[in-house]
């Protein structure tokens, strides 16, 4: 609901607001049905997609994706004018290092050798950011509810969330072809099957280790306060221009 909302903002062509739109859905669903505000699935799924779209994004936003979209048409110069002066000194830089390369290696070879990696780096770099922004921010509910705290997210989110990049989209592979000519789908439906043993086979393994959860006692009203007030307080500050 929240992801039809905000793209039903951008057909609108308007400037859509993660949060505005994380809002819309959480109120659309209180008012169909009030109860689910203390339902724990309702709270740890809106609190983990507030804290994405409040502070993990932006955090992103401005620090790794300015480099990562600065890697794009590497060669074109007039491309730099589009970015800021750290930016396209980086560029520059890259530029000089793959004039180096390209003594050695073919110049079509040589540019995705140099940008590949860094490419590999940045993704990592926010799959790392968006996985210990999740285990600080779910650490409250989860020893609210169930008196645990999981230590191996990170890791598990750092396997998991690749393959469910290319689950997704061989799913949505297998269903199309399927209503064409079933042989088709055959091939998507197999990676699909793959991607998905994959996934729960990490999450039985890493599930099954001893240092996976640790038991806590129920946090107290001061705890939970101030954890509440860090969360509110980092969508505050990460949007703060210093």
């Amino acid at each position: 609901m929240t992801l039809t909302i905000y793209l039903l903002a951008r057909l609108l062509y308007r400037q859509s607001s993660r949060l505005n739109a994380i809002g819309i859905a959480a109120l659309v669903i209180l008012a169909w049905d009030p109860d689910a505000l203390f339902d724990p699935s309702f709270q740890l799924t809106f609190l983990s997609v507030a804290v994405i779209a409040g502070v993990g994004v932006p955090w992103i936003e401005r620090t790794s994706e300015p480099y990562r979209k600065a890697l794009r048409n590497l060669h074109v110069l007039r491309f730099d004018r589009a970015f800021q002066p750290l930016q396209q000194q980086f560029r520059l830089d890259l530029r000089l290092i793959c004039g180096r390369i390209e003594r050695i290696l073919p110049r079509r070879a040589a540019r995705p050798m140099l940008t590949a990696p860094l490419r590999v780096m940045y993704a990592g770099f926010e799959l790392l950011v968006i996985s210990l922004l999740m285990e600080f921010t779910l650490a409250l509910p989860m020893a609210v509810y169930f008196h645990r705290v999981t230590l191996m997210a990170p890791v598990a989110n750092a396997l998991v969330v690749p393959l469910t990049g290319v689950l997704m989209p061989a799913c949505a592979a297998a269903v199309l072809l399927g209503l064409i000519w079933h042989p088709l789908a055959r091939i998507p439906a197999a990676i699909a099957l793959w991607s998905l043993r994959a996934i729960t086979g990490t999450v039985a393994l890493l599930g099954h280790l001893r240092l996976s959860t640790g038991r806590v006692p129920t946090p107290t009203f001061w705890v939970a306060l101030g954890a509440a007030g860090a969360i509110a307080l980092a969508m505050v500050l990460v949007r703060k221009r210093w």
